[in-house]
């Protein structure tokens, strides 16, 4: 297989608790259900990819424990090319909680995300693109200015490669991290609240056009039912979101990457490459777990 995208970063073990009422403190609480999945940004981006016949070489670590050997058993699939990188570090586990409307919340530990290297993704990028799942939870590509991140994609675009890059939510509040990988990135697809932590920016379109002024030359900042705004040379406005029964929103901006993604591999222009991210996202949430 040759690789059309490499997709590197985070890839965590998730543990779904589904429950329509809210639970106690201290005692024994009853959910719905628990189930398991895969997780992580790299990991489902690379999945949908993979499952709308992008051939994709995935970049993940694992760790050597019950939930790694799960995922080397689970994750290689037709067009995916997975690249396990070896970690001491106990494999990534989310535990998250989905409510009756779909929303979750998340109790997250870095593990293994917290050690692939640039080194390690580079030594291993196949094809003309570069996306890189979760960067601001890979501690090993972060420091207080975010140079090894930045080094990555700036070295990535010396090759000639397009750059892709997604955040994921960041409890430390450290958003500046990111700001210098920006400018060497070609897309950039963050949620509203991520953007405005980002940018200080308000609202969605400011938020976009503030991106732009940081250097990426596609900027996507999507707000769940509300649409996504756009904001590239070809294309400035809104893309309206798709009307979904939710059952989980775990995932969505992933899936919502993976679509834009495979249009723009497919050559489509800006705005219908949003607009297929914008279908992807919207299927993600009518299941539980991972959508390709």
């Amino acid at each position: 297989m040759t690789a059309q995208i490499t997709c590197a970063g985070s890839a965590v073990f998730d543990i779904l608790s589904k429950s329509s009422g809210e639970l106690p403190i201290g005692v024994l609480g009853v959910v719905d259900s628990f189930s398991t999945a895969e997780g992580g940004p790299a990991l489902r981006t690379g999945r949908v990819l993979a499952g709308m016949g992008i051939d994709t070489k995935l970049i993940i670590p694992v760790g050597r424990d019950i939930f790694g050997r799960s995922l080397r058993e689970t994750v290689p699939a037709p067009h995916l090319d997975v690249a396990f990188v070896d970690s001491e570090q106990p494999t990534s586990t989310s535990m998250v909680f989905v409510d009756g409307d779909g929303e979750r919340t998340m109790a997250h530990n870095f593990g293994a995300d917290g050690t692939i290297t640039a080194e390690a993704i580079e030594a291993r990028i196949e094809g003309p693109i570069l996306h890189v799942g979760g960067a601001l939870k890979l501690p090993s590509l972060d420091d207080p200015d975010g140079k090894p991140l930045a080094g990555l994609v700036k070295r990535a675009k010396a090759r000639g490669l397009f750059t892709s890059m997604d955040v994921v939510h960041n409890p430390t509040g450290r958003w500046h991290r990111v700001v210098p990988a920006l400018r060497h990135t070609d897309l950039f697809i963050p949620s509203l609240v991520e953007a405005q932590s980002i940018t200080g920016a308000d609202d969605p379109e400011a938020c976009a056009a503030a991106v732009r002024d940081l250097g990426v030359r596609f900027a996507i900042v999507t707000d769940g039912p509300r649409g996504a705004w756009v904001n590239h040379d070809d294309y400035v406005g809104h893309v309206p979101a798709y009307d979904v029964d939710t059952i989980d929103t775990t995932g969505a901006g992933d899936a919502f990457t993976g679509g834009v993604l495979t249009g723009i591999i497919h050559g489509l222009g800006d705005r219908d490459a949003a607009c297929l991210g914008a279908a992807t996202g919207a299927l993600a949430t009518t299941t539980i777990g991972t959508f390709s």
